[in-house]
């Protein structure tokens, strides 16, 4: 099963909000904690333990410390280890990757309904449990598009929701992408305590706060 088998499946509309196969928390201070709850083939809901969809996801090869991240899934992999307390682990791109295909009109509107939802890596809400981002990102001078992710109460969003100290995220490009919330609204990150270099972006960036 990948990112793009679980995008056809429905919304479980349980809570305050869900997002496609991700039944989300409905504590707004742990909004990244998520229920996995999705159905199966025959119209069945499943739901497994907190950590067995990730399972479901493409893992990259290791190669000297450095995640060889080169397809949509395995950047939702990485993600997903990052959030879940693996917050130092290291990440290359080696191909650009295409997250949501023409995801913006030419004047930077959502072009369509129907996209993949972005979780943004690491997070960091005060007063709750925080993964700030602490291992290295390198960008290899690819590019990633159409990331997408819009919640008004949101928090600290982008390619990164928060990096922490002795973090890098380094030579990536981000374009076609799309990020509404409430504060720390960014691009490559919305909150950065390292070191953000040679990265450039193209994208609608919207805080309501």
């Amino acid at each position: 099963t990948t990112v793009a088998d679980q995008k056809s499946y429905e919304i479980v509309p349980t809570g305050d909000f869900s997002f496609f196969y991700i039944e989300w928390d409905t504590g707004y201070s742990s909004y990244w904690d998520s229920i996995k709850v999705y159905y199966d083939a025959d119209g069945s809901i499943v739901e497994p333990g907190d950590d067995s969809y990730v399972d479901t996801l493409d893992q990259p090869e290791l190669v000297d410390d450095y995640y060889q991240i080169q397809t949509a899934d395995q950047l939702y992999w990485f993600s997903n280890q990052v959030n879940s307390g693996k917050n130092d682990i290291n990440g290359k791109l080696i191909a650009d990757i295409v997250v949501n295909e023409n995801l913006l009109t030419a004047e930077g509107q959502l072009n369509g309904n129907d996209f993949w939802i972005w979780t943004p890596i690491g997070f960091c809400v005060p007063g709750a449990a925080q993964q700030l981002y602490t291992g290295t990102f390198d960008g290899n001078g690819k590019t990633i598009s159409g990331l997408y992710f819009e919640y008004g109460a949101a928090e600290n969003l982008g390619l990164f929701g928060c990096i922490g100290v002795g973090g890098t995220v380094k030579n990536v490009t981000l374009t076609d992408c799309y990020f509404k919330g409430g504060r720390f609204v960014g691009g490559v990150a919305g909150a950065n305590g390292g070191t953000i270099s040679g990265c450039t972006g193209n994208a609608t960036i919207i805080s309501e706060e």
